[in-house]
């Protein structure tokens, strides 16, 4: 079975969409990109500013903010080897409706990276390379230490843009 594409998901950097803001402190943060399952999630809560509303929301942990409808894409077209957990957020909008909302966390990450290409500086990925072999399986991940990145298949990538879920960008991620 040959590799596809991948790509990064990226927010849009775009001024006319909206950002959500909490009040949790860093702790919060430190806690999910520490990895590992979470149980005793607590739903966290966002204040929407002004702007539109997307579905992939940039917000103030750059947590991966997905509403139900992006949930439900990635949830659908997610490999059996990719393992994820959502933990639910309220999104409250400024006529004051919680939205639900939930972070998409990588408790168990998957070794994916072509080690001899990849630039590391120490633990930090600089810039990363998958393995056409390792890679294998997967459609939706992130990398170790990383609290940022989402990286999907092309395949997720397409059934993104066919459900029309807006607030993200694409770039590939290369394969060696």
């Amino acid at each position: 079975m040959a590799v596809g594409t991948f790509f990064y998901v990226h927010f849009a950097d775009e001024p006319q969409l909206a950002f959500a803001d909490s009040p949790h402190g860093p702790e919060l943060g430190k806690r999910v990109r520490a990895g590992g399952w979470i149980a005793d999630w607590k739903a966290l809560n966002f204040e929407l500013g002004p702007g539109r509303l997307v579905d992939y929301l940039a917000n103030s942990f750059a947590f991966r903010l997905c509403s139900k409808r992006l949930r439900d894409v990635i949830e659908h077209s997610r490999a059996q080897d990719d393992v994820v957990q959502w933990l639910p957020a309220l999104v409250a909008g400024r006529d004051g409706l919680e939205l639900p909302y939930w972070v998409l966390h990588f408790p168990e990450v998957p070794e994916v990276l072509n080690k001899s290409k990849s630039i590391m500086a120490g633990s930090m990925i600089v810039k990363a390379y998958l393995d056409t072999n390792l890679v294998t399986g997967h459609r939706v991940f992130s990398f170790p230490n990383e609290s940022l990145s989402l990286v999907i298949a092309s395949e997720v990538k397409e059934s993104i843009e066919k459900a029309a879920n807006s607030g993200m960008k694409f770039s590939k991620v290369p394969i060696a």
